[in-house]
């Protein structure tokens, strides 16, 4: 006698199914409780999306309804309906739509709500909840249903889901993204469909129940697979898992409703914030994302659905005039913020004389930007400059002239790094395996070492950078030859990975070890140079002096420019042709580097510097509130904090920052994550602006975690710890002085001042 339920088992089953990082869309019921069993033994990083419009609640209370408090109160993000259908399903972002409820028919076609008898119904709907528009747009679906005349039928009318009647092609007819039902999870086994026809048959049975069983279940004369699967029973941290789950749902049922805390989780970062002027997406940024949905690319890593109309200094606003705060800035590219008026005026100026030429002539905005890149190269001799228009591009061109010059066909790069995208700056790409997944071989030849990480050591003994040095020189002697080894390309403060700065004496050793074996030293400064370190150049912190070095993002404020910098006695090796491009050199884009160098050289550099210092003792001093931030680093306002759960091992606190990637674009601030654990932090630009913007939020964010620290009196910082805090935005001026006569007037969540992000990020949910 077994000493578990069908229902247990079906709903152990349906966790199964979910893997780590998947983004979900929950049905209410038992859809919801596999997936947070699933959270909470072998997926903790799948994302929920609660059919309610509850986003990333916590994975250790189940969600009911949506006018449960219990729900409220978990809830990290609450958004209405519209917003997560137009976006999340329409837009392709949901990987499984998970449903409960449903009536499905032998050819995988879903129904959910039927008005009288289900043989002779007066009327088919769909699902109030949103089941047809998951199973119309989530990449695939999952269906969990007890088997009885009501839920398994032979054919609907109601044609939501793959087979439609006629097998495959008809849903692709429809230009449907999902898949319609992969599996469905029953309380005797599982179906799924059939790859010719989507008809569904038994592919999988429990423990106990027989072939002819299922047949009687079922509406149809159910076909059987070949060979049917027997699924492993329960495991005992399975079923404890999934009945300390039901143990709070009953209990939750039992208390009553606090309606006025779901009021204020639902309407405080939309109306108190006199920014924000519709709920987000508004209706024009939903129209955008409709449109955008059948012509462009689903590989843009996008992570909220913010549609930008216009922008200036550190602010931008939405195509329905919701004003933001913007601490992506392009992704660390507009180093003078957005439409500074000497850029602007630059580009203008070169617009009126000729748009394009080719790099296979001359002209003056040219050759004065590799005039200027000239005067402030790091390498403390002659350099030369080929320009090209992206990072990715100075990484290829950067490791072609590596490869010519040496002849040697082997390079060195570093764990957590992101170099680009293209196939030989991907080869060095290491920051997450999604970005290669898919697109194997790259280049051969690279070899990947660790970045030195203290906070997260790798080796053993206290200097991580003595450690790394050792081990590349263990490589030398035992696997990759340094004789065959051209060049080792770095980030000398690494951005993607978390915000690495190396420790003392890392990247001089790296210089030592590459002289000695006749290596080049490339850094990649696409991120780190023109000034958004404190200095033009990262590499300038520590004194080491690349041969090569390449820039682009910031360099241009905004337009597509890259350059690789080198030595003069390295880049005159290339002869004529042997490396070339088409828009290299655009005369708007050099025109752009050129007003962008003059301001970062002038005063924005030491701006980020002075900015950066106080804007990290700020959050320095959220430290010692908050034991969820671990550690805080970086120079200038390319600024690192990592979040982390209180726990021994410092986990990475990825939920967490996700939460608040998501709860600052509600409440009118824009961030990204990155790193291992999603959890770093960068300033937007370089200006004056910034200064202003950034001294407000560090000190919002002081104010915010001492009030909430005394609200939750917990020393764990959790999401309800951070669903109750509040922080005041102010309202950021162009102008200090109109700024100075802002302040902190209400309570505001605390994601303005807690920003977390750097790159790519997960999905937005």
């Amino acid at each position: 006698m077994s000493d578990w339920t069908r229902e247990e088992m079906m709903t152990v089953a349906a966790a199964r199914q979910l893997w780590d990082g998947c983004v979900c869309f929950v049905g209410i019921g038992l859809p919801s409780a596999a997936c947070n069993l699933a959270r909470l033994t072998h997926a903790p990083d799948v994302v929920l999306v609660y059919e309610s419009g509850t986003l990333g609640t916590r994975p250790d209370v189940l969600p009911l309804s949506i006018g449960d408090g219990e729900l409220a109160d978990t809830a990290a993000c609450v958004i209405p309906l519209p917003e997560v259908f137009s976006y999340l399903l329409q837009a392709g972002r949901v990987d499984v739509g998970f449903l409960g409820a449903a009536q499905v028919d032998r050819y995988g076609n879903l129904n959910s709500t039927v008005i009288g008898p289900y043989d002779a119904p007066k009327t088919r709907l769909p699902g109030a909840g949103g089941a047809t528009e998951i199973a119309a747009h989530a990449r695939q679906t999952f269906v969990m249903l007890k088997a009885t005349p009501r839920s398994l039928v032979a054919q609907l009318d109601f044609r939501t889901s793959a087979g439609f009647l006629e097998g495959n092609g008809a849903r692709a007819r429809t230009t449907m993204r999902g898949a319609g039902p992969r599996t469905v999870i029953t309380d005797f086994g599982v179906l799924k469909p059939l790859p010719q026809t989507d008809e569904l048959h038994l592919s999988a049975l429990f423990d106990g129940v027989t072939v002819e069983e299922a047949r009687a279940a079922t509406g149809w004369p159910l076909k059987v697979a070949a060979s049917v699967d027997a699924i492993t029973p329960p495991t005992p941290i399975e079923l404890e898992t999934l009945r300390a789950l039901q143990a709070r749902t009953r209990e939750a049922h039992r208390r009553p409703c606090d309606f006025r805390l779901r009021r204020d989780s639902l309407q405080e970062p939309t109306v108190t914030n006199p920014h924000i002027k519709t709920p987000l997406p508004g209706p024009n940024a939903r129209a955008m994302l409709a449109r955008d949905l059948s012509v462009a690319s689903p590989s843009y890593p996008r992570d909220y659905p913010f549609v930008m109309s216009h922008g200036r200094g550190t602010e931008v606003w939405d195509v329905d005039g919701n004003r933001f705060l913007d601490f992506v800035a392009g992704i660390a590219v507009c180093s003078t913020g957005h439409a500074h008026p000497k850029v602007v005026d630059a580009i203008k100026t070169a617009a009126d004389k000729f748009l394009h030429v080719s790099s296979d002539y001359w002209h003056e905005n040219m050759t004065r930007l590799t005039e200027r890149l000239a005067e402030l190269a790091p390498m403390g001799e002659p350099v030369m400059s080929f320009l090209c228009q992206s990072g990715t591009e100075s990484v290829e061109g950067a490791i072609k002239l590596a490869r010519y010059v040496t002849g040697r066909p082997r390079f060195i790069g570093f764990l957590g790094s992101f170099h680009g995208r293209t196939m030989g700056s991907l080869a060095f790409t290491s920051s997450k395996y999604t970005q290669q997944k898919g697109f194997a071989p790259t280049m051969p030849g690279v070899t990947h070492v660790p970045y030195p990480n203290p906070y997260r050591p790798l080796f053993a003994g206290a200097d991580q950078g003595k450690a790394v040095l050792d081990y590349i020189r263990m490589l030398f002697e035992r696997n990759v030859p340094a004789s065959e080894v051209a060049a080792i390309l770095i980030e000398p403060l690494q951005g993607e990975g978390g915000y690495l700065w190396p420790p003392e004496g890392f990247l001089a050793g790296l210089r030592t070890l590459c002289d000695e074996h006749g290596i080049l030293l490339i850094f990649d400064e696409v991120q780190s140079g023109v000034g958004r370190t404190g200095r033009m150049w990262a590499c300038e912190h520590s004194g080491v002096k690349p041969d090569i070095m390449t820039s682009a993002k910031g360099l241009g404020s905004g337009m597509p420019i890259g350059a690789i910098i080198a030595k003069k006695q390295i880049m005159e090796h290339w002869k004529r042709g042997a490396h070339g491009n088409t828009f290299g050199g655009n005369p708007l884009s050099c025109a752009a580097a050129i007003a962008t160098l003059d301001l970062v050289q002038s005063e924005y550099a030491a701006n980020a510097a002075r900015v950066g210092e106080h804007f990290m003792g700020r959050l320095r001093e959220m430290q010692r509130d908050y034991p969820c931030i671990g550690e805080v680093r970086g120079r200038g306002l390319m600024i690192g904090m990592e979040l982390v759960e209180n726990d021994a091992e410092r986990t990475p606190a990825r939920a967490l920052c996700d939460r608040l990637v998501t709860r600052g674009y509600h409440n009118g601030l824009l961030l990204l994550a990155c790193g291992r654990q999603h959890a770093a932090v960068h300033a937007a630009t370089l200006d004056d602006h910034r200064r202003e913007s950034t001294k407000r939020s560090a000190c919002c964010a002081t104010r915010s975690t001492r009030r909430c620290r005394a609200r939750a009196r917990e020393t764990r910082c959790t999401s309800r710890r951070n669903s109750d805090s509040g922080c005041a935005r102010p309202s950021w001026s162009a102008t200090p002085s109109a700024w100075a006569s802002s302040c902190c007037r209400r309570r505001w969540h605390p994601t303005a001042s807690m920003p977390c992000w750097a790159g790519a990020s997960r999905c937005w949910a």
